[in-house]
């Protein structure tokens, strides 16, 4: 064996090294939902060259995949559905955020628009409680389907939530419903 053999074969060594503690990193910022790293491709050992190139595709790939769950994740999470034709419901489920409040409002907007819909109802029968900054994007979504022309109700408030919006000190200035049948009964008879 020859020095230039034994430099070859600790450049390669060296070069192993490299891509596997590149990929190892790697491999932890994805797991943590992390997709922008990329691995380095300047090897000059092709197999290692092809290697990397994949996985970089890999990581891209999986960036994009997890970005179109999230979205449908957000879409379903707060889904506005036309039940009849110029009633549109919101049923909102489980603990609700300042984020995904927004997000019920962005969705029952477009869909108020999308349909021309002339009702609005937000049911939160499903959510366990809410709090101040939950309660003011839920009244901003009730003021934007106002502004949009559409009659907005809230349904579905317990007890719980109810005394929380009367301790906050939300101004009742529109329809509420104890429960989601009262709210579509109310909604058909403002539409006829």
């Amino acid at each position: 064996m020859t020095a230039t053999d034994i430099t070859d074969i600790k450049n390669r060594e060296e070069e192993y090294k490299k891509v596997v503690e590149e990929a190892t990193k790697a491999m932890e910022y994805i797991s943590s939902g992390e997709y922008t790293i990329r691995i380095g491709t300047d090897y000059k050992q092709d197999d290692l060259k092809l290697l990397t190139e994949t996985l970089n595709m890999v990581i891209e790939y999986l960036g994009k995949t997890d970005e179109d769950l999230k979205n449908l994740i957000k879409e379903l999470a707060t889904p506005a559905i036309e039940v009849m034709k110029g009633v549109v419901v919101m049923p909102l489920v489980g603990r609700l955020t300042s984020d995904r409040a927004l997000d019920a409002m962005d969705n029952i907007l477009n869909k108020i628009e999308t349909t021309k819909a002339k009702v609005g109802i937000i049911d939160i029968t499903g959510v366990p409680g809410i709090d101040s900054a939950v309660a003011d994007n839920l009244i901003k979504s009730i003021e934007s389907i106002k502004l949009i022309g559409a009659i907005p109700i809230l349904s579905g408030i317990g007890a719980e939530t109810a005394k929380n919006l009367v301790r906050i000190g939300i101004k009742f200035d529109f329809v509420t419903k104890s429960n989601l049948s009262e709210a579509l009964d109310y909604a058909i008879t403002t539409i006829k």
